[in-house]
């Protein structure tokens, strides 16, 4: 009997394990109430149909909890994680060890090419301003930027996207 209920549940498209609990609580509850059951005309069809309705009542309570969890997903997502003080530090010095990296970079660049950087991304200066200060045009500030990070990159090309990323940190300062 246990052969054909399993074979009659799995047909509802229900996953084996689910039948396999379905089929072990309706046996265990009708042993516990042969007693209320009475005469029953048919202990097959009744099998049957007690596993059926098992099996939508589980079905039933399955995509209820999967409703739930998803309602407490969209309600209060998990907080993220906090990074300890230890991470931070460890990010503190990562970031100082890049700096250190991008000035000596900075360091093998003429000395004509540092100071525009300097006064354009350290100072914050317009190229009109760098221009004034460095006693060219304007037109000239912006090529000397220019070959600065055309030589930075090509100096930082071994370090792929880290390269960009060190050259942003140029742009907002030091």
């Amino acid at each position: 009997m246990y052969n054909r209920l399993l074979r009659y549940g799995l047909l509802t498209g229900a996953s084996q394990p689910l039948v396999e609990d379905c089929i072990q609580e309706l046996f265990i509850w009708a042993f516990r109430h042969l007693d209320q059951l009475g005469t029953i005309s048919s202990p097959e069809r009744y099998l049957f149909q007690s596993l059926k309705r098992n099996l939508q009542q589980a079905a039933r309570r399955q995509q209820r909890k999967r409703q739930s969890f998803l309602r407490y997903l969209e309600r209060e997502a998990p907080p993220q994680a906090v990074p300890s003080a230890e991470h931070h530090l460890m990010d503190l010095q990562q970031l100082a060890g890049q700096r250190a990296y991008l000035q000596a970079e900075l360091d093998k660049l003429p000395p004509h090419l540092q100071e525009v950087i300097f006064l354009r991304y350290y100072e914050g200066m317009s190229f009109v301003e760098v221009a004034e200060v460095m006693g060219v045009t304007h037109q000239v500030a912006r090529n000397y930027a220019t070959r600065a990070l055309g030589r930075l990159r090509a100096q930082m090309a071994h370090l792929g996207e880290t390269a960009i990323l060190l050259l942003m940190l140029l742009f907002h300062g030091g």
